[in-house]
């Protein structure tokens, strides 16, 4: 059975979404992890200074700055699945 068409499915553009959204959550994940981690151990080097737990603040802000970065690792995966899906039915076709 060959394939009928390489325009995107319902089912295709739903992957691409999901895949995207779930990188984008995972990389925030990643950067709330990472600044929960930098303020835990700013405040264990300095027990005495209340504002060593405040480099958590930078870390806070790569939080957006992971999942920047995981949405665009997730974007790109997925359309790049979709790609060779395309080329998958193109050479079925030739076939």
């Amino acid at each position: 059975m060959k394939p009928k068409s390489t325009k995107p499915t319902f089912y295709d553009i739903v992957g691409m979404i999901v895949g995207t959204l779930f990188s984008v959550v995972i990389g925030f994940l990643l950067g709330a992890a990472f600044a929960v981690g930098i303020g835990v151990y700013s405040q264990a080097q300095n027990p005495e200074d209340a504002s060593a737990g405040s480099v958590a603040i930078i870390g806070i802000f790569t939080g957006p700055l992971f999942a920047f970065v995981g949405g665009l690792f997730g974007l790109v995966s997925s359309v790049s699945f979709f790609m060779k899906r395309r080329e998958r039915i193109n050479a079925a076709k030739r076939e």
